[in-house]
């Protein structure tokens, strides 16, 4: 997957957009050990590839898309579900893409273009 293409463009207003992932700062070549560390195990989650969150401020977008990174695609599009002008898009390791029921739908590319 080429991580420098666009997946999709949409308009915000009075929100923050954050997105976490896998393939900036990794230790492997696989992209299995990377800088977001799951607490529980010590080590790097394995679900995801890239998480974007839209939240109220920056905090908020940052803190929980590196949140649902840990937590993976199901636990982590639940939270973010639940959450109050919270909205996610993941992508699985798999090149799924998922999202809440209203993240914007802007113009949408495929992932293995």
């Amino acid at each position: 997957m080429d991580c420098q293409r666009l997946l999709r463009v949409f308009p915000i207003s009075i929100q923050a957009v954050a997105t976490s992932g896998d393939y900036m700062y990794r230790f492997s070549q696989d992209f299995r050990q990377h800088h977001i560390i799951d607490p529980r195990t010590g080590t790097s989650p394995t679900d995801l590839a890239s998480v974007t969150v839209l939240a109220p401020s920056a905090t908020d977008a940052d803190a929980l898309s590196t949140a649902v990174m840990v937590l993976g695609s199901e636990a982590g599009l639940e939270l973010a579900a639940r959450l109050a002008h919270v909205e996610a898009l993941v992508i699985t390791k798999a090149l799924e893409i998922r999202q809440t029921a209203g993240f914007p739908a802007g113009d949408l590319n495929t992932v293995a273009d």
